[in-house]
């Protein structure tokens, strides 16, 4: 018997061939689950790459613009927040 052999028979057992089998299943199911997920992601650069040569800067221009009104809305909303926290205007 060659030392791989024994090796091998020596760590695992009938005990835990059930489990190694689990695991492989586990495995090859994310690998496909993955891979999938690789292929549509790589399929959808394609085509928006295919739209405009420029798609890329469009893009990060218009995540550029989304980000600056967030935070335009979130100071508008602190400022009505601080606003309606001031006192009232006494009459007089």
């Amino acid at each position: 018997m060659e030392w791989k052999h024994v090796l091998l028979l020596g760590t695992y057992t009938k005990d835990s061939i059930p489990a190694l089998h689990k695991k492989r299943k586990y495995l090859a199911e994310v690998t496909e689950k993955a891979s999938i997920a690789y292929n549509k992601a790589v399929t959808r650069l394609r085509e928006c790459q295919c739209v405009d040569p420029h798609f890329n800067n469009i893009a990060w221009r218009y995540q550029d613009i989304v980000q600056k009104l967030e935070n335009m809305q979130w100071t508008i909303h602190q400022v009505e927040v601080d606003l309606k926290r001031l006192p009232d205007k006494p009459s007089t």
